[in-house]
């Protein structure tokens, strides 16, 4: 809870109206997600300018508004003024990571952030009070809204963020309002490239989070990632200690996955000087090949930080469940099964879901794949490139979705590739063909830009099949 007053103290503003004791239970920058007792916070962007939904807000239960010029708004609602609310929602944040007594362990990659957030946070709250970042509060603004919003709920011992980027600069931003003990870099790979660039580019600004982080932590990279690993040794400011992972290298490595009804069994092993000092086996409900590798970094925070041992860790990976539309497996009574990753894709993820796909037994294998957005000017190229950087040989039926995609399917039919390809213009399209092409024993897969809206695709299916909760794949979420 938030006085105004406090508000405008730590923001550098000046309460306008109404009562500085007054009090907010919620902080929002979106006025569709204000409720009542909330405070909005109204944000100029470069396409909007969130002055314009101030009355919306208020209509939805806010009772006070940040602002940086005068809005009409009734008496009864509290506003504080400031010169930007761009400032001040930073200012405000920064002061309460100035107070916030946890260890803050911060998340990035090109791919797998969420999980492994996730991943993490599940541990650590089986140790100690524990905070792990919402749903995908991870950019510009969402790490500020998760310090405001939670920074001071309670002491947490753990801090776990997820954070993200898709410009140039905002790492730089957001680590130095986060300054993390734990920077966790999981991969670089070709995404955000239409404003990035190059993929050393996107190396240069993952890695600016450990430019910023506290003295005292430690920094966990791919032991098989000379992108990172040089320049992590650049910018370690500390000279920290750099925690390594991996499959042939590092010192929590992945001896072997292996898939069961329920997810996979893993062997990690732990080295010490190159020599192995110990190995776990673990069994984990997450069905996907590249989620082994992403658990390396969550089971060596919790071996090396938080202090567990190997029975503490399993029983506490029994009960995890993936974030929605991050490889759910949903199983239908009519008899078949459909694998939802559609959260986000880029040319790497696309390829290893396709094999993922072509790991499960069926009778036929279809994949829907949707345009990958943010790839920059060779956006096409990339699309087309997914003909080869994938293994389209094992499925039946490829049905690419979107204006970019048609490089795709071009490309595979091209190439009189073995399964049968179609081209829809939009997910909503795909329906009417699905309703009627649909078979008993079908796997399919789900995979495309977040903006693309598969997840419609996945409520259009829960209101045409029922799903049962096959005790022998993950229940979806």
């Amino acid at each position: 809870m938030w006085k105004l007053g406090e508000i405008a103290a730590y923001t550098g503003g000046f309460v306008q109206q109404g009562d500085a004791l007054r009090a907010v239970t919620a902080v929002h920058i979106d006025s569709r997600q204000c409720t009542a007792g909330s405070l909005f916070v109204a944000l100029r962007g470069q396409h909007d300018d969130g002055h314009r939904f101030v009355a919306d807000a208020v209509r939805r239960g806010a009772v006070a508004v940040l602002v940086e010029r005068a809005v009409e708004v009734s008496s009864a609602v509290g506003v504080v003024r400031v010169p930007s609310t761009w400032t001040a929602l930073f200012r405000w944040a920064a002061a309460v990571r100035d107070r916030l007594p946890a260890r803050v362990i911060a998340v990035t990659g090109s791919m797998g952030k969420t999980t492994t957030k996730e991943l993490i946070g599940h541990l650590a709250c089986r140790v100690a009070p524990s905070f792990t970042s919402p749903g995908n509060w991870n950019s510009l603004t969402g790490v500020p809204l998760s310090l405001i919003n939670h920074g001071r709920a309670r002491a947490y011992v753990w801090w776990v963020q997820e954070v993200g980027i898709n410009q140039r600069g905002e790492m730089a931003r957001i680590a130095a309002l986060l300054r993390p003990h734990y920077p966790v870099i999981l991969n670089v790979g070709p995404v955000h490239l239409e404003a990035l660039g190059t993929v050393e580019t996107v190396a240069d600004e993952k890695t600016d989070l450990v430019r910023f982080m506290t003295p005292g932590g430690a920094v966990w990279i791919p032991g098989d990632a000379p992108l990172l690993r040089d320049r992590v040794a650049m910018k370690n400011p500390w000279d920290a200690p750099v925690w390594t992972f991996g499959e042939n290298d590092g010192d929590v490595r992945l001896l072997g996955a292996m898939p069961t009804p329920t997810g996979m069994t893993v062997e990690v092993g732990f080295y010490r000087n190159g020599s192995l000092e110990d190995r776990w086996t673990l069994a984990i409900p997450l069905p996907q090949p590249w989620n082994a590798r992403n658990l390396l970094p969550a089971v060596g925070l919790a071996r090396y930080l938080f202090c567990m041992d190997r029975e503490a860790v399993a029983t506490a990976l029994a009960d995890f469940r993936p974030p929605a539309h991050r490889g759910t497996v949903y199983r239908w009574r009519q008899g078949w099964t459909l694998l939802d990753d559609s959260y986000n894709a880029n040319p790497v993820a696309v390829a290893e879901a396709v094999r993922w796909l072509a790991r499960w037994p069926a009778q036929r294998r279809g994949a829907i794949v949707g345009d990958m957005l943010e790839l920059g000017p060779d956006e096409v190229a990339w699309h087309r490139r997914l003909a080869e950087m994938a293994d389209w040989s094992s499925l039946d039926v490829v049905v690419t979705v979107g204006p970019r995609m048609e490089a795709l399917a071009e490309e595979l039919r091209s190439r009189g590739v073995r399964p049968e390809v179609l081209h829809f213009a939009t997910v909503e399209d795909v329906f009417p063909w699905f309703a009627r092409s649909w078979r008993a024993g079908d796997v399919w897969l789900l995979k495309a830009s977040h903006a693309m809206g598969f997840e419609r695709f996945v409520e259009w299916v829960r209101t045409q099949f029922e799903a049962e909760e096959d005790p022998h794949v993950v229940p979806p979420v």
